[in-house]
């Protein structure tokens, strides 16, 4: 395979070019945060290294805008954005994303060179995300759109196998079977709502969300709810699961410290999946997958000025049909801070 026609260099390309793109007209100096997040299966109590084990993500927001138009985004998207609930009504402020991760699935037994058939597929994908953002005074939208690859490219295995070397882990044994290399290409649009229960130094929401998602990374519709508790001084409506890590950011207002907790329930129906469907138009490893999955999440972080930290605990019920074992447990943690 040539260089110019390796689709890593390509994806790597985008995702070095999409600040330019995206983001010319604002000055450098403008301020936005900068989000790092680390998901695994060792950050949770229960810790399996099993299915999905690992992501990592790293999240530009941008200042805040008046509205999206092609000084900020690319002029189709700010057309398209028009379309939906995003900038029409009492919006209160308008942001966009830039975002660079990877996530990786491993069967249970990874001690073996010949993996399980009736276990999930080794894969891992790498992906580029631009994403726009809107803000009113009880409820938010949010657009995104990601490219990314599967297979070798990808660079999961050769993550995974680094990380277990460095930790005196168990070394993955299969990722030579692993999904084959396809390109990606996704669109997810979200909303989030709050119905304030208790105003304070203390606030109580309620808070309910809902998510459509269209590619061949994942097509999906999941909708949630759950019970917020925080101080004033964070809007809970910025805390938010990202898409292919779940990428959890609490936004900077000001100066402004405080902590917030959060414990929720969601469904999802699932159309496709690529790390359990396989690639779309290549053969590959598979499993049946299960079209209704419920998770939990407790979650809880702490802003301070111009950082913050945030920890959340996911349990997932079973993605395929044939899992067995206790529920998939992972966690996550986010760091976040300013920069100008």
């Amino acid at each position: 395979m040539t260089l110019n026609n390796n689709p890593l260099i390509k994806l790597i390309a985008l995702a070095l070019l999409m600040p330019a793109l995206t983001m010319a007209a604002p000055e450098l100096s403008s301020p936005g945060s900068l989000s790092f997040t680390f998901e695994n299966d060792i950050l949770s109590p229960q810790h399996t290294d099993r299915h999905y084990t690992n992501g990592i993500q790293i999240t530009k927001t941008s200042r805040s805008y008046d509205q999206f138009d092609d000084s900020n985004t690319f002029g189709w998207l700010a057309k398209s954005a028009s379309l939906l609930p995003l900038g029409k009504g009492e919006w209160l402020k308008h942001r966009t994303t830039l975002s660079l991760g990877q996530v990786m699935q491993t069967p249970e037994d990874i001690t073996t060179s010949e993996p399980d058939p009736n276990d999930v597929p080794y894969g891992g994908i790498l992906y580029a995300g631009h994403g726009l953002e809107t803000f009113a005074r009880h409820h938010a939208d949010y657009l995104d759109i990601i490219v990314g690859i599967t297979g070798k490219p990808a660079l999961a295995g050769q993550a995974q196998i680094l990380i277990h070397k460095s930790t005196g882990s168990e070394p993955p044994q299969g990722w030579d079977h692993q999904i084959p290399t396809e390109l990606l290409l996704n669109v997810y649009y979200s909303r989030r709502h709050a119905k304030n229960l208790y105003q304070g130094h203390w606030q109580a929401d309620w808070i309910n969300f809902g998510r459509l998602s269209l590619g061949n990374a994942q097509t999906d519709a999941k909708v949630g709810t759950g019970f917020s508790w925080h101080q004033s001084s964070i809007n809970p409506l910025a805390i938010r699961p990202g898409r292919l890590a779940r990428d959890m950011v609490i936004s900077h207002e000001g100066g402004a410290s405080g902590w917030y907790f959060f414990t929720g329930l969601s469904a999802k129906w699932v159309a496709w999946d690529v790390l359990l469907d396989g690639t779309m138009f290549h053969d590959s490893p598979s499993v049946e997958k299960e079209q209704l999955v419920y998770e939990g999440t407790t979650h809880g972080g702490y802003k301070w000025k111009t950082w913050s930290v945030h920890y959340s605990w996911i349990i997932s019920s079973p993605t395929f049909e044939k899992e067995s074992g206790d529920p998939d447990h992972y966690g996550s943690i986010n760091f976040s801070w300013i920069i100008k």
